[in-house]
């Protein structure tokens, strides 16, 4: 359906503030090319800066406005409500935007909508201050769940200087600064916001708010595997020589996984160090006919990232699966699969990772069902023929007492 131009809206104070296509993905919760399908779909209603034509270097140019992430963010919803995408454009132009009206009355939208002018500083700052800046700008995550203690030791700088920072934004000190952090980006990601301390240092009660979160993980991570090409994606995983898989920490858990489950489809999977001699040893002769899958939760660890990067440059095909799309591991990486890890009485969570995971090598089970079938038949003969299912009857069960 094609789409009637409308005269663009007045600008606010808040449309002035740019974003990169990475960073309007981020504030929306979306893959960077699920942004590129809207910005398509929705063109005509977006400013010219966001609906910039054209492919490679062209399309990356793209800038978007407060504004266009206002609407984009409505159309988000719409969509999820179950509207088409000629129905969701029909709606964005015949209802006002009541945000705009009042963001244009505050010249704000946000706690934290003066990042772009934050960017424009980075020169301007200190050393240790302009970390601190690139560490709010590409990896929020850091901030919005790291202590002063946790955020100091990463980022290398003092305890003082990171309450100074947080004031030099107009903040009180480091947990204003935190609490703006977590408004904006936990609701733009689809995430609740944490739940009170003390509600979690009751063992019934941390169970019950683990689970909720749990559930509210899924349905963002469901959310964006509609978003996702799983086709493309599974496609390149079948064609492939070999499927090198790198994660660090506890991601290591969903990464074992997934080298696991890709045997089950019939397709060789294998887990690569994230450091030093051994990762070097493992992807030193990748190429286009392989494919690195990085993995980590909100916090990304520097090894993974490296060796993703690694393998692009070497040529591989690069698949990040990572608990935020603003995770470093996004800028290195071909496709990118959305695993929410947030938690509640501890600060991650690899649930929905671990079904992101089963989703994507049941989504390549479905493509080869046969060879599915063949191999679990194998493999349950194979445990028969070896003697290494433990017996089912009680009665042979009486060896173990």
């Amino acid at each position: 359906m094609a789409i009637t131009p409308t005269a663009p809206a007045q600008q606010t104070t808040s449309d002035l503030v740019l974003y990169r296509p990475r960073e309007a993905a981020a504030q929306l919760g979306i893959a960077p090319t699920t942004l590129r399908h809207w910005s398509t779909q929705f063109a005509a209603l977006l400013s010219s800066s966001a609906r910039k034509a054209g492919g490679g270097s062209v399309a990356a140019h793209r800038r978007y406005t407060t504004g266009d992430v206002r609407l984009l963010a409505r159309a988000k919803r719409l969509l999820a409500d179950g509207l088409t995408y000629a129905e969701v454009q029909r709606r964005l132009r015949e209802e006002p935007d009541e945000t705009a009206v009042n963001s244009a009355d505050e010249g704000t939208v946000g706690p934290l909508s003066g990042l772009g002018q934050l960017r424009e500083r980075l020169p301007q700052l200190p050393r240790q201050q302009y970390r601190l800046a690139q560490a709010l700008l590409k990896t929020p995550e850091m901030i919005m769940f790291g202590s002063v203690r946790e955020l100091a030791l990463a980022l290398h700088v003092n305890n003082a200087t990171i309450i100074r920072f947080a004031q030099s934004l107009g903040y009180s000190g480091y947990q204003a600064l935190q609490t703006a952090v977590r408004q904006t980006y936990l609701p733009r990601a689809g995430l609740q916001a944490p739940r009170d301390s003390a509600a979690r240092s009751n063992p019934n009660s941390a169970v019950m708010t683990t689970l909720a979160q749990h559930t509210a993980n899924l349905t963002l991570a469901e959310q964006h595997l509609h978003d996702a090409d799983l086709d493309q994606i599974s496609d390149l995983l079948i064609a492939a020589r070999r499927v090198l898989v790198c994660a660090s920490g506890t991601p290591i858990v969903p990464a074992t996984l997934l080298v696991r489950l890709l045997r089950h489809v019939g397709l060789r999977g294998e887990l690569v160090p994230p450091s030093g001699v051994d990762r070097a040893i493992a992807l030193y002769d990748v190429g286009p006919d392989d494919v690195v899958v990085g993995m980590g939760f909100w916090l990304t660890f520097k090894g993974v990232v490296e060796a993703l990067a690694l393998g692009r440059r070497l040529g591989a095909h690069t698949l990040a699966i990572t608990g935020s799309p603003t995770s470093p591991l996004a800028d290195v990486a071909d496709f990118l699969l959305i695993a929410p890890a947030q938690g509640a009485a501890i600060s991650f969570s690899a649930v929905a990772t671990v079904a992101v995971v089963e989703a994507l090598v049941a989504h390549i089970a479905g493509q080869r069902p046969q060879r599915t079938a063949e191999i679990e038949q194998t493999l349950h003969d194979l445990y028969l023929q070896e003697e290494i299912l433990a017996p089912l009857l009680t009665s042979d069960r009486e060896q173990y007492k």
